[in-house]
């Protein structure tokens, strides 16, 4: 299967907004929780500590598909894009 430059254009655009909302939630992510200083009880401290388990549990799931983003694109520039990694066959395009 060989992509028409359109398609390629679209495939393309598509990665790359997908990677701008990554980028901007890891970046988000980066802001951490404040342990201690404000803390009234422990519930509280049981709170932050939920948080930021959740917040590390999502910046490892953005950074894996951010990873597979680039690989796709690294795929798309090489020619690659649409291809079995084990066998080199055409990947049929579910439009």
């Amino acid at each position: 299967m060989t992509l028409t430059k359109e398609q390629i254009r679209k495939f393309e655009k598509a990665l790359l907004d997908g990677k701008k909302v990554i980028e901007e939630n890891l970046k988000r992510s980066e802001t951490t929780t404040d342990f201690g200083s404000d803390v009234d009880g422990f519930d509280e401290e049981g709170d932050e500590a939920e948080e930021l388990s959740n917040q590390l549990g999502l910046k490892k799931v953005w950074e894996e598909k951010l990873e597979g983003i680039e690989l796709a694109l690294g795929k798309l520039g090489s020619g690659k894009f649409g291809h079995c990694d084990d066998c080199g066959k055409a990947i049929e395009l579910k439009v």
